[in-house]
């Protein structure tokens, strides 16, 4: 059974039954549905009020705002009280099937109703919104630290130390700051000295301050042995 791009294309249950003998053909189920594939269309080949275009875009909302504006949309729609059964069908869908599905949380309104839904959704997409901008912050952090030490290391591990952990620095959060010092401090020991002295002394260095940290991470650039960079604190 072939489709077009995914568009358009009736199908048959009939075709996926065998032949009846015996006369009794006229009994078979024979049901017609049309298939669609969503993703074969973009946002800007869909219609602008169109309860269909709009569930298509509700599945393709990876943004907050996206799915927002959609859901604002909806509710302008659907204001009329016979219309009541389909805001509730869009609001259960929302908070079961989309919402947890893009955004990894379940949103229930106490009546499921789409307008508490909007209201719902109007507050989640704040906390969202934080909680991406500190995603986004941890991860330029790490991200920081691991560029600067790959730099740092092409030339030179005393000169690539300083300015691996700069970049960090100025990429990161300040509160992510010591992990990241000790990730590259366990990244140094792993290249000089094997990856079995990294994660021997791992809980060590996981445990220290910065300024600890620091110090190491200085030593570890001239040590002859693994112990030589932890004698002096210990």
């Amino acid at each position: 059974m072939e489709h077009d791009h995914g568009y358009k294309h009736l199908f048959s249950h009939t075709e996926l039954i065998a032949p009846i003998p015996g006369g009794l053909e006229a009994y078979r189920p024979d049901f017609r549905y049309l298939l669609l594939d969503e993703g074969a269309f973009a946002d800007a080949d869909l219609p602008a009020r169109n309860l269909a275009a709009a569930v298509f875009r509700l599945e393709h909302s990876r943004e907050p705002e996206d799915l927002q504006a959609v859901v604002g949309r909806l509710v302008q729609w659907l204001k009329h009280p016979e219309q009541r059964s389909l805001r509730r069908a869009f609001s259960v869908w929302l908070g079961r099937v989309v919402i947890p599905g893009h955004f990894g949380e379940t949103l229930a309104p106490p009546n499921n109703d789409l307008r508490e839904m909007e209201t719902m959704l109007a507050e989640r997409v704040k906390e969202w919104q934080r909680r991406y901008e500190q995603q986004g912050l941890q991860k330029g952090l790490q991200k920081g630290l691991e560029q600067g030490l790959e730099q740092g290391l092409e030339q030179g591990l005393e000169q690539g130390l300083e300015q691996g952990l700069e970049q960090g620095r100025q990429q990161g959060l300040q509160e992510g700051v010591t992990q990241g010092e000790a990730a590259v401090l366990l990244r140094l020991i792993g290249r000089k000295f094997g990856a079995d002295a990294a994660e021997k002394h791992r809980e060590r260095i996981e445990s220290a301050d910065a300024d600890t940290l620091l110090i190491w991470s200085e030593r570890v650039l001239t040590a002859r042995h693994i112990d030589d960079v932890f004698s002096a604190s210990s």
